[in-house]
């Protein structure tokens, strides 16, 4: 049976196929010719173009810069981290920025959703309504007007 929640179904996620926001991937490319250090986090490092970013700065001719990859499984690049005077870390993100912190000797504060629910209700404030959107109840057998939810 059809459960209605009335949750708001959010997705960040870039899909295979699906284009990198343009702004975004020109300002990574921008930064990364530039970057003395890129550390890649938690990518398997086989979807282009982003994959293809950190080696602006590793491969550059002139000073070229240091490669660091932090990912469970093995990757094509693993050996172009360890060329370019970086390395490879095989660890979870949270338990090598865990480290990274200590060593750092920087806190960080305690993870709380007030934030992001806050966020997120600014957001749906801004969601304007198409007074024509309709669904079609596929457990009932007929339209319904999605206003009226």
């Amino acid at each position: 049976q059809l459960q209605q929640c009335d949750g708001k179904l959010r997705d960040s996620i870039i899909n295979f196929g699906e284009n990198l926001p343009e702004h975004e991937l020109d300002k990574a490319t921008e930064h990364t010719a530039k970057a003395e250090l890129v550390v890649m986090l938690g990518s398997s490092m086989r979807v282009s173009p982003a994959c293809d970013i950190p080696e602006l700065c590793y491969a550059r001719k002139q000073s070229p810069g240091k490669f660091v990859l932090v990912n469970l499984q093995k990757t094509g690049y693993d050996y172009h981290a360890e060329a370019s005077g970086g390395f490879r870390v095989g660890s979870k993100i949270d338990d090598f920025f865990r480290l990274v912190m200590q060593e750092l000797k920087l806190e960080v504060d305690a993870f709380t959703d007030d934030k992001m629910i806050a966020s997120i209700t600014e957001e749906m404030k801004q969601i304007k309504i198409d007074p024509n959107f309709r669904l079609y109840n596929i457990v009932k057998n007929k339209d319904v007007d999605a206003n009226t939810k």
